[in-house]
This record gives C-alpha cells, structure tokens and sequence, in this order.
C-alpha cells in the first residue's frame, strides 16, 4: 500500500536554510519547495533529473514558468544548500530520510 503523506517537520520556516529562501524567495519560493518535495516523494527513485522535462513537470505542477523554476531549483541546490545533488539529479535530505 502506497502511503499519501510524509513527515513534515514543524518550525521547517525558522532553519536557517530555510529562513535564507523565504526572506529572497518569499512565500513563493516556500510553497515551491514543498511541491518539489511532494514530487520527490511520489517518484520510486525519490531523486529527479536537472533536466528540461523535470523543470516543465515541476512548473505544470506549480503554475510558475520553467525558467523560474530552473532558477529555482539552482539556488535550492548552489545558494540555499536544500536539495541535494548527485550526477544529474537531485533530492533532498529529508526525502532520503523518510524512506528508511
């Protein structure tokens, strides 16, 4: 059986990391995040490719444009440090977790 929820950590907001995305990011940015999170949780892999077709996924998802969202997705992992990446792909910590 297939779960539909996560774990979601309360007080995610005051994380440093987090914090930093909100301030430049605004409420924007957060509710991006938590949909990319959502992606990854649904995908088997839990890791998605830094691709073209990712970022039209995430913004059919999100209504936001795919340069935004590429953008987005840069600044999580270079400037914000919330997705993790390996290769050409990315997750996040807390994903990884939630499969153990």
């Amino acid at each position: 059986m297939t779960k539909e929820y996560f774990p979601h950590d309360y007080g995610t907001r005051h994380k440093k990391k987090m914090a930093a995305l909100r301030s430049e990011k605004k409420m924007r940015g957060y509710g991006l995040f938590w949909v990319i999170v959502e992606m990854l949780h649904e995908d088997s892999t839990r890791w998605m490719e830094l691709d073209e077709i990712t970022y039209i996924a995430i913004a059919g998802q999100s209504d936001e444009p795919v340069k935004y969202i590429k953008d987005f997705v840069d600044a999580c992992i270079n400037r914000y440090k919330v997705f993790l990446q390996e290769g050409n792909k990315f997750t996040t910590e807390r994903v990884l977790r939630n499969i153990d």
